[in-house]
């Protein structure tokens, strides 16, 4: 049911966008998101078809473009066929680069896998320190 209902849903929010059209733009939910709303518009603009299936994969605009796609006016099948196209690619691409790192660690052994978790670790806390430095900076 997973991509089925993704695909779905994304079909829904595509015809509530072309049912009400410009009148959502002015709704409370959306003027709160303003600046994601027009990024994902120039985004629509710009790369139309492209953004609809690359707008999945984009955690921002993932919620956001198939409701744009449908307040412009965008050919159904067009928007439909970007819909079912990254909608049966973007769970396996989400659990792929775990996949790969287990089959690769499992091809290291256990001395290499612990040697992959210590790095990790320590690049996890620098990157935790780094973060917190910069947001003391920060007025």
């Amino acid at each position: 049911m997973g991509n089925r209902g993704r695909i779905l849903g994304d079909a829904v929010s595509y015809w509530i966008g072309n049912a009400y059209g410009p009148a959502l733009l002015k709704s409370g939910a959306l003027r709160k998101r303003r600046r994601s709303v027009a990024r994902a518009r120039l985004l629509f603009y710009r790369y139309g078809f492209l953004a609809v299936f690359a707008g999945r994969f984009m955690g921002a605009f993932r919620s956001l473009i198939p409701g744009m796609a449908g307040i412009m006016k965008m050919p159904q099948g067009r928007f439909q066929l970007a819909n079912v196209l990254s909608g049966a690619i973007w769970f396996p691409w989400l659990l792929l680069p775990g996949y790969l790192g287990v089959r690769g660690a499992d091809a290291l052994g256990a001395t290499g896998s612990a040697a992959i978790l210590a790095i990790l670790a320590v690049v996890c806390i620098i990157a935790i320190v780094s973060r917190r430095k910069r947001a003391g900076r920060q007025p």
